[in-house]
């Protein structure tokens, strides 16, 4: 899990890193609702700062990058690659 956006149905919006079965240049993306049912599922990709959401409905999104809250894996792997980023090479 990449992270959620919050809904206003009290659930929520996840992405994950899994790659999408219906266009595999892009990753799954599921809605959740507040008792756990995944109401909806579609592909997901970050274009310039906004991830654009194809919805398995025909629904086309797109949601700012500031609305997702990142999982604490994500901000550690994410951590790490810019650390990694900052090492010279011998």
């Amino acid at each position: 899990i990449i992270g959620v956006i919050r809904n206003k149905a009290a659930g929520e919006i996840t992405l994950t890193r899994e790659a999408c079965k219906a266009d595999p240049s892009m990753s799954l993306v599921f809605v959740r609702n507040e008792g756990g049912k995944i109401s909806l599922a579609g592909c997901w990709k970050l274009v310039e700062y906004n991830i654009l959401v194809k919805w398995s409905d025909g629904d086309l999104y797109s949601y700012p990058v500031e609305n997702v809250e990142f999982s604490p894996e994500y901000d550690q792997w994410y951590a790490e690659k810019q650390r990694r980023k900052g090492e010279t090479p011998l």
